[in-house]
């Protein structure tokens, strides 16, 4: 289902309160309510929708390049966005559905939480 403000979401706030918390403030976060564990928890995120608009805003290079990413990665299988993900140093992959071949960290109601490794 879709939450049109995931913080409004009880799960979320308290996986960003997880994450704050209980991971190391260098940890590089991808997925569900990126904007919101960047802002929440003071951690890094790649690649989310809201923030990078904001932060790239005005700069149309850095723009295009953040759209052509985003693009590029829409329609890969997990196995592939996760050996991506990987690979451009994220550490952290948050999802609301549970993802069977990966080391789940924490899972607080509708909201998974994996540690890449």
């Amino acid at each position: 289902q879709y939450v049109d403000n995931p913080v409004k979401e009880d799960s979320l706030s308290k996986m960003i309160e997880y994450i704050k918390e209980n991971t190391s403030k260098d940890a590089v976060f991808y997925g569900f309510g990126a904007c919101y564990i960047r802002a929440g928890s003071d951690r890094s995120v790649v690649l989310d929708s809201k923030g990078a608009g904001m932060l790239i805003e005005g700069n149309q290079k850095l723009f295009v390049e953040w759209y052509k990413e985003k693009k590029y990665i829409e329609n890969f299988n997990q196995k592939d966005l996760i050996k991506y993900l990987k690979e451009n140093q994220v550490d952290y992959f948050v999802v609301k559905e549970k993802q069977l071949d990966l080391n789940l960290e924490k899972q607080i109601g509708n909201i998974f939480l994996y540690k890449l490794e």
